[in-house]
Parts: C-alpha cells; sequence; structure tokens
C-alpha cells in the first residue's frame, strides 16, 4: 500500500461511515493494480489492457446516454421531449403550484405524459399573477 499522503494512497479513514465505501473501493483498487504483474515489470500498454479488462472498462463504452440521442437529433428535441425538459427546469415547489392550477382546469389530467408546453406556461403565468392580492405575502418560488 501506498505511504500516507502520497499522490496514490486513499485519503485518511477517520472513521467517517459516509466515506468508508470510497475508502474501500480505492484502497481494494490500490491492491489489485500493485497486484498485477506488468505493475513490477513496468509494462504500460499490458497494465492498462489489464485494467481495463479487470474494470470493465467496455461496459461503459456500450452504454447510451440520453445525451448521445440528443446528437442523434442532431440537436432536434421531439415535443414531448421539450415539455419534459422545461417541466423538469421548474424548481419543485413551483412545480407543485402549476400541476395544482393545471389540474384545476382538468381534473381528469393525464400525468403519465409531460405537460404541453404552453398550458404550463399559462398556469405558471395564472400562479405568478403580479396583481394577486397577497404576492407580496407569498413566495411562491421558494427559498
Amino acid at each position: 500500500m501506498p505511504l500516507l499522503g502520497t499522490k496514490s494512497s486513499p485519503e485518511l479513514f477517520q472513521g467517517d461511515c459516509s466515506r468508508v465505501w470510497t475508502f474501500l473501493d480505492h484502497y481494494e483498487a490500490t491492491l489489485i493494480i500493485e497486484g498485477m504483474p506488468h505493475f513490477h515489470t513496468p509494462n504500460w500498454p499490458h497494465l492498462k489492457a489489464s485494467l481495463l479488462c479487470y474494470f470493465d472498462a467496455d461496459i461503459f463504452d456500450e452504454w447510451f446516454f440520453e445525451r448521445d440521442l440528443k446528437a442523434l437529433h442532431k440537436g432536434k428535441l421531439t415535443e414531448h421531449e421539450h415539455n419534459r425538459y422545461f417541466w423538469a427546469g421548474l424548481s419543485p415547489l413551483f412545480r407543485a403550484s402549476v400541476e395544482g392550477r393545471l389540474k384545476q382546469k382538468d381534473p381528469n389530467l393525464n400525468v403519465s405524459i409531460p405537460f404541453p408546453y404552453d398550458e404550463v406556461c399559462k398556469a405558471a403565468e395564472e400562479v405568478l399573477h403580479r396583481d394577486h392580492f397577497d404576492a407580496d405575502d407569498l413566495d411562491l418560488l421558494g427559498p
């Protein structure tokens, strides 16, 4: 194991339960690397190949992320995606207020799909109406 304080040593573990897994993961990785034959007979290409194999690096390369799909769309979002991202951009407290207003207008509101952008904007304007009698007393957007 590397000496405490050196670049490759794990952070000093002081019994903090929230950091034990990080410490153990780093410690285990250090032991694995030092136990590989290409670590002791310096051969970087073979050591690198062994590490990539041992830590399943190819699995990460096979995953597709939402950002990959966006690149595939060439920057064009569907209406469904646009509605979803717009909704996600609102604060949770404000979303609750807007959703309440949308449900007032339509008690059978389908909550399994993102709400339409135009309807969300209208409901948000109603929630944020500046002439509301208690607008100065309420913090509608939260902290």
